[in-house]
């Protein structure tokens, strides 16, 4: 049989309350709940704002919490519960307001800098983010998620520096990681820097721990090795992903990136000026052949200076 929880029977109080019209109470009920702790456990709340948002009543629990805060305005569980309630509301300013005020009476409270990070996506405050996340850095070390959060909107506002700082410190709990997702994601942001040799390994790690968007990555991986001077690798891999992609769409693509390899290496191999005879015109050769110049070169008949 069913072993029933005081939980369980709070929230059939809690439903109880809410037909009718009783909103105070119900709130007590939760705060009550959210009190036994000296942590801030957002799960606590969530029967009471879920309670509302299906009922179609969230704007009244919100005003409810308001006046509330009105006559407390020193507990901060309140400021809690009506953030959580606009950020359901998608009041995410109101949100992020509630959670500050809330930071002023518990200021190391790691999980209010958690619950922020939804409000300050939905409102791209990325200044926000990285201040949440450099605060959970602080208070759990050894949290690699957040590690990669903080990495992904350092390279989304063009702190390199602050972004590369991050990847070292990702990639110093190396043996931790063990996730696809998380490999590629550092390969991404060596491929950001410019960094190829050091992408190269983490792709390689990101295809073997089964990442996501594997297509992909092995282009960019296929890039990565020509870049640092691994043609074959680079051409077997394109033959791979040619042969067999998860995605029919890549298969030109990785034909382009083949050919494209193809025409790069024996045009840097010779290094010299060329001219190709039907046009006359004479070609720089920069590592950077791209699609038009081959068009323009293919099929000619050249002559090496």
């Amino acid at each position: 049989s069913h072993q029933y929880s005081k939980n369980d029977f709070e929230d059939q109080y809690l439903k109880i309350y809410m037909g009718q019209g009783k909103d105070e109470e119900a709130i007590d009920l939760i705060l009550n709940r959210i009190r036994k702790s000296s942590r801030y456990m957002p799960n606590e709340a969530w029967s009471l704002i879920m309670a509302y948002e299906n009922k179609g009543k969230i704007k009244d629990l919100i005003a409810s919490l308001q006046r509330k805060i009105e006559l407390s305005p020193d507990d901060v569980f309140l400021y809690l519960l009506l953030a959580e309630a606009n950020v359901i509301g998608q009041n995410f300013k109101s949100a992020v307001e509630s959670y500050k005020k809330a930071l002023q009476f518990m200021p190391n409270e790691v999980n209010i800098y958690k619950q922020l990070e939804n409000p300050y996506q939905a409102t791209n405050n990325y200044g926000g983010l990285i201040d949440c996340y450099e605060h959970i850095a602080e208070a759990e070390p050894e949290n690699i998620d957040n590690y990669v959060s903080l990495m992904e909107t350092y390279q989304r506002v063009g702190k390199d520096k602050e972004m590369s700082e991050t990847v070292d410190k990702i990639v110093a709990m190396n043996q931790k990681i063990n996730n696809g997702d998380v490999y590629a994601k550092i390969a991404e942001v060596y491929y950001w820097l410019k960094m190829y040799k050091k992408a190269v390994p983490f792709y390689e790690k990101a295809l073997e721990y089964g990442a996501q968007g594997r297509d992909h990555l092995k282009l960019i991986l296929s890039e990565c090795y020509y870049k640092t001077g691994g043609y074959k690798k680079a051409k077997k891999l394109l033959e791979e992903l040619i042969a067999s992609p998860e995605d029919a769409s890549y298969r030109e693509t990785a034909k382009y990136y083949l050919r494209d390899i193809n025409s790069k290496k024996v045009l840097s191999e010779v290094g010299k000026p060329l001219v190709a005879v039907k046009t006359g015109k004479p070609i720089k050769i920069d590592g950077n052949l791209n699609e038009q110049i081959w068009r323009s070169i293919k099929g000619a008949e050249f002559i090496f200076q």
